[in-house]
């Protein structure tokens, strides 16, 4: 019994601790609009996330745009908006997998030819290209102070 009771006890403790070491960040309210060539786009998702060569730090903010190509972000746990600092930007293509998936029932050999045919009309399908969607890569950077920011985002 008393062995119980102090396993009870340890795993309390540990849950306080656990709670305590929850870090709450301030967030500043971001919105925007994702245009293709000037053309809303839905089911994409942006994301904000810490620019590694600068000194922001906190979670990442992301926000899913809507039939008129708005979208606002929220950081993981659900506080709106994005931390205070640099932010390397995410262009996602919610809609892409299903643009690359195979059409119709099962699957059919193809020849090398027709593979690569395939590919590249997959490729030209895609909204968002590849280089948006990696942070290396991305050519888009936001810089969030201590104002609300609109942030739109027009893909060439």
């Amino acid at each position: 019994m008393a062995r119980s009771a102090a396993c009870v006890i340890l795993f309390g403790a540990g849950l306080l601790v656990a709670a305590g070491c929850e870090q709450k960040f301030p967030t500043i309210p971001v919105e925007g609009t994702v245009t293709k060539n000037g053309k809303p786009q839905n089911d994409i998702e942006v994301v904000f996330l810490a620019d590694p060569d600068s000194k922001t730090v906190g979670p990442r903010a992301t926000g899913k745009t809507d039939a008129a190509g708005r979208y606002r972000l929220q950081i993981e746990g659900g506080s709106p908006g994005a931390v205070p600092g640099t932010h390397r930007v995410l262009v996602l293509d919610l809609n892409a997998a299903k643009q690359m998936a195979p059409r119709g029932k099962g699957t059919m050999p193809v020849s090398p030819e027709q593979a690569r045919r395939l590919e590249e009309e997959a490729r030209k399908a895609l909204r968002i290209p590849p280089n948006y969607g990696s942070i290396n890569n991305t050519p888009l950077r936001a810089t969030i102070g201590a104002q609300p920011v609109v942030f739109d985002i027009d893909i060439r």
